[in-house]
């Protein structure tokens, strides 16, 4: 039995119309979610504070020596979250986190010395510094992690052999 043309062709349009509705559905859904989740994200970070109340906290911690504290705050005076922008005090906290051995406040000081910010000139010198730096800190990093899992192995051999 022969099917009709017209046939075929509404079955091809409803296809098309189904596809369509599929993928505005889809993207309306997208982003509803991206925005609803957004701003439970950035409720549940903060814990209900305002800005300069989380700058003020992160000061407190900063002050004690918390390095992800020390390099949050800095971000804070580089972007104004909270606070006034103000590119001096970023460095100052970027490095205290970079001393002590935060791969993200070197990265940051990277950037703002090879690049200059209001009030903090170029410098290529300490540029180069923190980024040999953060190859370093990545370098440490993926020798420790590649330790670690050798160990693991080991110690899986070794307990296959016991039993």
């Amino acid at each position: 039995m022969k099917k009709k043309s017209g046939h075929r062709r509404r079955t091809k349009m409803v296809r098309r119309s189904r596809k369509n509705l599929r993928r505005t559905n889809k993207r309306k859904s997208l982003g509803k979610g991206r925005r609803r989740s957004t701003r439970r994200y950035s409720r549940i970070q903060r814990g209900g504070m305002t800005e300069k109340e989380l700058a003020e906290a992160a000061k407190v911690k900063a002050d004690s020596g918390d390095k992800v504290a020390q390099f949050n705050l800095g971000f804070m005076f580089e972007n104004g979250q909270g606070v006034n922008r103000d590119y001096d005090i970023a460095v100052y906290y970027y490095t205290l986190a970079a001393n002590a051995g935060h791969i993200g406040a070197m990265f940051r000081l990277t950037d703002i010395y090879r690049y200059g910010r209001e009030g903090v000139g170029k410098n290529e010198d300490l540029a180069k510094e923190y980024d040999d730096k953060v190859y370093a800190a990545e370098a440490a990093k993926k020798a420790a992690a590649a330790k670690k899992a050798a160990e693991a192995q080991a110690a899986a051999a070794a307990a296959s052999k016991d039993e």
